[in-house]
């Protein structure tokens, strides 16, 4: 039997590089499925591959020996894993209950580990699809008492990725390092426009033609990670900031989605803070 694995490279650009991982491939029995590479100007060669490989063949040890191939970033990902989220939802739901509704649907290989709220209102969310519910009101805490108390909540829980559907507090790096796992939030306009709160009413206040959704990994830096989907809608004089709102959930969904899709499916390659998604 063999197995089918993901394979993406971060390299500095130098001629010969495609030939030398398809060579590779197929030195160790392997076959390729798919290949897709790209050079991005002074910066790096990008590729993703999917290969079917042996299955004696150790999936480390491959990655080491195209490391040491192409002097670069390479990472691994069996096809099939199935990416366990814990999803983080504030007072607005409606990204969370369309994560969910995706979930059921079987959209992509996700399981939900938990949901964490700072809002009681939820727990019915959680009971709909029959996962944990973990509250952690705010209650007069300072940011990092919460940030503990939300540590200590998710301990016993298995997950792969944080997902920030319109959790309205900002994170620290302390808290960031401490989950162990990337963060994937969605914000309510078209970064780097607008960020933090309140998006949709200074966006209304500035006069927009437009208005947009970002999804992008959270770092320290406010809304200033790298960005992994947008979308946007035109937007006139006769909308009010509800209009915007109203409107802008619709594509908050919409990117949020797009994002959890690349990122579980191995489609995403980080250079600095830039990232290169290889489409579907």
């Amino acid at each position: 039997m063999n197995q089918d694995v993901v394979v993406l490279v971060s390299a500095p650009d130098r001629p010969g590089l495609v030939a030398d991982t398809t060579s590779y491939v197929r030195d160790i029995g392997g076959n390729i499925a798919e290949a897709e590479q790209h050079t991005i100007p002074g910066l790096a060669f990008v590729q993703r591959m999917v290969i079917s490989i042996p299955s004696a063949q150790s999936v480390e040890i491959m990655r080491d020996e195209i490391v040491a191939l192409t002097s670069g970033v390479v990472t691994c990902h069996l096809i099939g894993t199935r990416t366990r989220i814990a999803l983080f939802v504030s007072r607005a739901g409606h990204a969370a209950y369309d994560v969910m509704s995706k979930v059921a649907l079987a959209e992509n290989p996700i399981d939900v580990a938990c949901i964490v709220s700072d809002q009681p209102d939820h727990a019915d969310l959680a009971r709909r699809f029959d996962v944990p519910f973990v509250e952690v009101a705010v209650d007069g805490r300072s940011r990092e008492e919460h940030e503990s108390a939300v540590l200590e909540a998710l301990d016993g829980f298995d997950f792969d990725l944080v997902v920030l559907a319109r959790y309205m507090r900002i994170l620290s790096a302390d808290f960031l390092d401490r989950i162990n796992s990337p963060a994937i939030n969605v914000h309510h306009a078209l970064l780097p426009a607008f960020i933090g709160a309140g998006a949709y009413q200074r966006a209304w206040d500035r006069g927009v033609k437009l208005i947009g959704a970002t999804a992008h990994y959270a770092t320290v830096d406010l809304d200033e990670g790298p960005i992994i989907a947008q979308a946007s809608t035109p937007v006139s004089h006769r909308d009010g900031p509800e209009d915007l709102a109203r409107r802008g959930r619709e594509l908050e969904c919409a990117v949020l989605a797009q994002a959890l899709s690349a990122h579980c499916q191995f489609r995403v390659l980080l250079t600095g803070n830039r990232t290169i998604i290889f489409e579907d």
